[in-house]
């Protein structure tokens, strides 16, 4: 009685028989519709055919028709034939064999497959810690049908596929945070390749930084983290191989940190926080030693010469004067009153700098002063003084000044007198 009334209902109904079929899939590239059933059996070795029905989904459907017939029993777990459209339909198998008395069996009623997997957002594109390299996370999906996830990344306004997966979250060895933001996001698709549309894109943080030496202070900048709302970063930092430690957070996209540490080996990220979650992504870790700067040193005056009535030449020295910013000769016919005289070329060891002045006058008084390129330093040398000789006519002697240089440093002074 009741094969009578599946027969009666053959074109009526669906229906929910011993055969189950898993799935049934569309190529929308050929309209190709592909069966996934429980592998079919032939215990009694009476098989005679399976027969496919068919119909077109609609609020008042139309009966079943026999859409294909095969005669001999698969060997898999799959059918496929032509579909004449690309809609949705629905189908069943028949069964024919003859085996204690029945003749036919019936499957289940199946519609094709046009749902793809549950869509869910991106969590988070971040920089992970370890390898720094770009690291997007999501939610598993729990979908019943769910077979893998695509994952893309954007460059040059082109969605670029990076991974094919079957698990949630990943790394993408390939990315260089270092260099720039990066854009990221993916979908998912099921058994019959349906795919979900594209998640809303995630863009990272890319951070760098500029140090000043004369301030002692490093500022930080950063792009903006794109994909959720944000109302703070948090800045981090370890400071000679130490663990990282939040330091201090901004509503902004910079940071200047104070009072760094001369050679101090220095590694910074900042991170943002999802608003409402526990959500966080990092930028890239800028790592570097902060300079310890050499200052200019050892400035001094190693001989002052009077090569004419006109010119005194003063022979000096100096170190690091690759960290200087400017060099001044200043001159006094007493120490009370040295005047800048000019600023004059310079470079590490010795130099010579020659002073237009009136020899028969005066002996002088020479001091330089380098200073270094913060403006913070200075070095200066000794005032040192020039020989003035002079004829003495009551005792036909020549007599100089009590003059002042450095012993320890100076070379020899040249004398220069005129004959009678």
């Amino acid at each position: 009685m009741l094969f009578l009334a599946i027969l009666v209902g053959n074109n009526l109904a669906a229906y929910d028989g011993p055969i189950k079929i898993r799935r049934a899939c569309l190529d929308p590239n050929d309209s190709t519709i592909t069966l996934y059933f429980n592998q079919l059996n032939n215990n009694c070795g009476t098989f005679n055919q399976l027969e496919v029905m068919g119909r077109l989904v609609k609020t008042m459907p139309d009966n079943y028709v026999p859409v294909d017939t095969i005669k001999i029993l698969p060997s898999g777990e799959t059918l496929s034939f032509k579909q004449p459209d690309l809609k949705q339909w629905e189908y069943f198998i028949k069964y024919y064999f003859m085996c204690d008395g029945v003749t036919v069996l019936y499957s289940d009623t199946v519609r094709i497959d046009v749902n793809p997997p549950d869509f869910i957002e991106l969590d988070s594109v971040s920089v992970d810690g370890l390898s720094q390299k770009i690291q997007i996370g999501w939610p598993a999906n729990t979908s019943i049908d769910h077979k893998g996830y695509l994952i893309f990344e954007n460059v040059n306004s082109n969605n670029v596929q990076v991974a094919d997966q079957n698990t949630s979250g990943y790394v993408h060895l390939g990315s260089k945070p270092g260099l720039g933001p990066a854009t990221y996001t993916y979908n998912s698709y099921d058994s019959c390749n349906n795919f979900n549309i594209l998640a809303k894109p995630h863009t990272s943080i890319y951070l760098k930084q500029n140090y000043s030496f004369c301030d002692l202070s490093i500022a930080l900048s950063w792009t903006p983290y794109i994909g959720w709302n944000t109302d703070k970063y948090y800045i981090y930092a370890a400071i000679n191989g130490g663990s990282f430690i939040l330091i201090d957070s901004s509503s902004n996209l910079t940071y200047v940190l104070q009072n760094a540490q001369k050679g101090a080996d220095y590694c910074l990220f900042v991170r943002s926080k999802k608003v409402g979650s526990s959500y966080t992504s990092s930028s890239n870790r800028v790592c570097f030693t902060f300079p310890n700067y050499p200052v200019v040193q050892n400035t001094h005056i190693k001989s002052i010469s009077v090569k004419n009535t006109t010119t005194i030449e003063i022979k000096w020295y100096t170190e690091q004067s690759d960290v200087s910013l400017d060099a001044s000769l200043y001159r006094g016919e007493s120490p009370q009153n040295m005047q800048f005289i000019k600023s004059i070329n310079y470079s590490n060891g010795d130099n010579y700098v020659t002073d237009l002045v009136d020899t028969d006058k005066s002996s002088y008084f020479y001091q330089i002063i380098v200073e270094d390129s913060c403006i913070k330093n200075h070095d200066t040398s000794l005032l040192t003084q020039s020989v003035f000789l002079s004829k003495n006519d009551n005792t036909s002697t020549i007599d100089w000044n009590s003059f002042i240089f450095d012993q320890s440093i100076n070379t020899g002074d040249l004398v220069y007198f005129k004959g009678s």
